[in-house]
């Protein structure tokens, strides 16, 4: 007795210190995000400079600060971007403590401009915190950090609380899952605010773009500020350009000196009716890249911080202008050493720059003439081989026909409103699924709603438009045909057979690989997180990733393969087809090579396949249009009458899940939570008392609702099984009730949240015999020797004295193909007293749920008892 009142007193005093703990923790985790920090990176990879390094830079910035009425900024930083924007490092306290910002300017803006359109830039920036509004922007801001850090961030606090639920105390470790239940419920309830304070910030930040628009119109004039903002969108495409330059550059282990001119080489090279000229010393009035079509379809985007480039110039000219004095080139205001500086600091964030072999200006001007040449098509062919190539039959045969010229400006018009109309369509379909939250939307400047979008109307616009262009696709190969010769057609037809196995690779095959590539990697992500059953799944559901990769590499042309990686990788992809599923590990090279490596790599060969297949196609075109007559130009309507190979049909979606979001919409669904949150710790509550209370089947109805399988740690609603009629059920298993028995919930072990079921009597007062039917949750297949490993056990706790198994043994038979009988054993005593005690056992095996039900019966001689009716798969349901 001295000892179990030890044990209690331990029990308690580790019940107590786990609800302090759990109060603890909880203001711990409410509180933290009141104290976190967040540390601006916009600055890495820059250079600070002071006013003796840029003094006229220096100068313009002091002069935007006096006429915008705003302070000189605590630091000053030069990258090698084509932006520039203030931040600074913010706290929760933010709000009541101001905070000196910081300017970063990216050098990529000053290429072709003047020095007032990069003061506009900047007048921009500043424009922002001249605002009273900015105020309420920065609060709203750091209000959804605070909201962000306690919605998604893992820290310290996760590690105590895993630390924590993993303590050998069970008392004490179940106070640390009851505080992560509650936890990831507050988690999940701060979504939806969340959601809804970013949308609010959001929509603010759009309006307050356009009031710093307005600050520096007026500062500058409009024309100066719409001039910058359209080469401001020049520069940033073709900086790009650059970067994917040098990206290609770093792969051959080479680098240029200086990032900035080799931007300025990166430009010469293109071809002439591909270059964009511009000139600091002459401003735009619009952007000089301007779609050729104009989609139907505009939005706003919920989530979109800026808006779009043609509403910002829109709302400029509402400004007025002023004239500009002797423009100045606005690198004048940047000294030689400085951009080297800058250059040097943008290399740095390459890993091991220091190794790459440097070449000089003219050495980088060669490559990358040579460059452009394989990477980028003529401007003349982008609209016939830019786009996915409708893929149509290829015939060895000759077709003896007269052929239309088709590179002709009208047919070029219809393929860019079918790209066009295929954008649209997507954007329309993202809407209707959900995917993106519109503000408001319009179709051909019609404004329309989100549940009544013209999904079939556009349908059939993008049908007709697509047809048309799968025709022109066959028309410019039969055109090819026509003009070529023997030798040229059979190297035609080997092109465009390599064009449509790279595309359905590219967008069939590979994107299909990708998805169940993506789903693997999420689900190794959260393999920390996974339940216990569900990490014994994870070796099996990587080998069905790896057995449909192998799949997916059965469908390669591996000449086509070997032509771009070589034979050495084809060898290595052969052995992946023998091995792999044979060698499957969770070890994280292998992992990383399978899951991540390989198929980015099979992608990048598919992509430069298809490529290399469309660079062909538009060598053998273009000494046909360059020597073609342009008088078929006009031959508008015959593209209505092309034969086409096969009729393209577009499906409509099929369920619209849209959702009509407001912020009313989103305290409504906070209030849901506190609501739904109250009721489930009242059911605990019920639930809790109700616990231990015997239950008679004729009188009650045992269909659970999914609040009470809260009852059972651990239970979740992949777990619910309600009754049917004639049942009953504790939420895990489903039982048919037998007349005159009684049903209690059984709990044989309570630290083990697998194990449940029902005890059975036929008088609760004076039984004559007693079932217990015990499920246990499991995973994977279920042994012979582990039952006979339960047996053995029951055996030893249960007292039963000169007990033999008797001739009636029923191994391994097989019921159905959902069930089956694992073993059936009866164990009887020999003494001849009237008090002739026998147990029978059985085990039923689910293959689909992955469970195994154990039936104990215990009788008296000449007892008949429900055992063999038990035996029927259909009396025990598993979900």
């Amino acid at each position: 007795m001295a000892l179990r009142s030890v044990y209690v007193m331990l029990l308690v005093l580790a019940a107590w210190v786990g609800i302090c703990c759990f109060a603890l923790m909880f203001a711990v985790f409410l509180i933290k995000p009141l104290f976190s920090f967040t540390r601006s990176t916009v600055a890495d990879n820059t250079v600070e400079i002071e006013r003796e390094d840029c003094p006229l830079l220096f100068e313009a910035i002091k002069d935007i600060v006096k006429k915008t009425g705003n302070r000189m900024p605590k630091h000053i930083y030069l990258s090698a971007d084509v932006n520039a924007c203030v931040f600074f490092n913010s706290s929760f306290w933010s709000i009541f403590l101001p905070v000196r910002k910081n300017l970063k300017i990216g050098l990529g803006l000053f290429e072709n401009m003047s020095v007032d359109e990069v003061k506009s830039i900047l007048a921009h920036e500043f424009g922002h915190f001249g605002q009273s509004s900015m105020k309420v922007g920065s609060t709203v801001y750091l209000v959804n950090q605070v909201l962000y850090n306690l919605t998604y961030t893992q820290d310290f606090w996760d590690e105590w609380l895993d630390k924590w639920c993993q303590s050998s105390n069970n008392t004490f470790a179940f106070f640390g899952v009851m505080t992560r239940y509650f936890a990831a419920h507050i988690r999940q309830m701060n979504v939806a605010m969340y959601k809804f304070v970013e949308k609010s910030y959001l929509k603010l930040s759009r309006q307050m773009e356009f009031d710093a628009d307005n600050v520096s119109c007026q500062y500058i004039g409009s024309n100066v500020f719409i001039s910058a903002m359209c080469k401001t969108e020049v520069n940033s495409d073709e900086n790009e350009q650059t970067i994917d330059a040098l990206s290609s550059l770093i792969g051959e282990e080479k680098i240029i000196g200086n990032v900035f001119t080799a931007d300025r080489l990166t430009r010469r090279a293109f071809p002439k009716e591909a270059q964009i000229n511009l000139m600091f010393d002459k401003t735009l009035t619009k952007p000089v890249q301007e779609r050729s079509t104009q989609p139907r379809v505009r939005v706003t985007n919920v989530w979109e911080s800026h808006p779009s480039l043609k509403d910002r110039l829109e709302n400029a000219r509402l400004n007025p202008e002023k004239a500009s004095k002797n423009p100045m080139r606005a690198w004048s205001m940047i000294p030689d050493e400085i951009s080297q500086q800058v250059s040097d600091a943008f290399f740095l964030q390459l890993d091991d720059a220091s190794k790459l072999q440097k070449i000089s200006d003219d050495e980088y001007g060669e490559w990358v003439k040579k460059y452009v040449e394989n990477a980028y098509m003529p401007v003349a062919m982008r609209p016939f081989f830019g786009k996915r190539v409708f893929p149509f039959e290829i015939k060895d045969e000759r077709e003896e026909k007269a052929v239309r010229y088709p590179f002709t400006e009208s047919n070029a018009a219809v393929i860019n409103q079918c790209m066009t109309a295929y954008s649209d369509w997507n954007l329309l379909q993202h809407i209707h699924s959900g995917e993106v939250q519109v503000e408001n939307i319009s179709y051909d400047d019609i404004p329309v709603s989100v549940r009544d979008l013209p999904l079939e109307q556009h349908r059939t616009y993008l049908e007709d438009l697509a047809n048309k262009t799968a025709a022109l696709d066959k028309l410019v190969y039969d055109y090819l045909m026509s003009v070529s010769d023997e030798e040229k057609r059979k190297e035609i037809r080997s092109i465009y057979r390599i064009l449509f196995y790279a595309d359905n690779s590219v967008n069939v095959n590979l994107a299909n690989l990708f998805a169940a590539r993506n789903d693997i990697h999420q689900e190794l992500i959260q393999a920390s997180s996974l339940s216990e059953d569900d990490r014994i799944l994870l070796p099996s559901h990587v080998s069905d990733y790896v057995r449909y990769l192998q799949d997916s590499i059965k469908e390669f042309d591996f000449g086509a393969v070997e032509a771009i990686a070589g034979k050495e990788y084809v060898d290595y992809l052969n052995v992946v087809l023998e091995k792999a599923d044979k060698q499957v590990t969770l070890d994280n090279d292998y992992l990383t090579r399978i899951v991540i490596t390989l198929p980015n790599e099979l992608m990048d060969i598919h992509r430069s396949l298809l490529g290399w297949a469309k660079r062909q196609l538009c060598e053998v075109a273009m000494p046909h249009v360059d020597s073609h007559q342009k008088a078929d130009e006009d031959d508008v309507s015959a593209v209505n009458y092309l034969d086409i190979p096969h009729r393209i049909t577009i499906d409509m979606p099929e369920v619209n899940v849209a959702e009509k979001e407001s912020s009313t919409a989103s305290w409504l669904i906070f209030t849901g939570y506190v609501i739904l949150i109250g009721g489930l710790c009242l059911c605990l509550q019920r639930c809790g008392k109700e616990n231990n209370v015997t239950e008679n089947t004729e009188s009650t109805d045992y269909t659970l609702s999914q609040q009470s399988v809260m009852d059972f740690p651990g239970a979740s609603e992949q777990y619910v099984v309600t009754a049917n009629e004639g049942e009953v059920t504790d939420g895990r298993i489903a039982i048919k009730k037998f007349d005159g028995v009684v049903y209690e919930r059984y709990y044989p072990d309570s630290t083990n949240i697998n194990v449940y079921g029902w005890v059975m009597y036929d008088d609760a007062e004076s039984p004559s015999y007693g079932m217990r039917v015990i499920s246990y949750n499991m995973t994977g297949s279920f042994g012979y020797n582990d039952f006979h490993g339960f047996v053995a056990s029951y055996e030893k706790n249960s007292e039963l004295e000169n007990c033999e198994r008797t001739a009636t043994d029923d191994d391994g038979y097989l019921d159905n193909d959902t069930f089956c009988y694992v073993v059936h054993k009866t164990y009887r005593t020999q003494d001849a007293s009237d008090y002739n005690f026998h147990v029978d056992f059985a085990a039923i095996r689910s293959y689909d749920a992955h469970k195994i039900c154990f039936i104990i019966c215990e009788s008296n001689k000449g007892t008949e008892t429900p055992f063999n009716r038990m035996l029927d798969a259909n009396v025990i349901r598993f979900k």
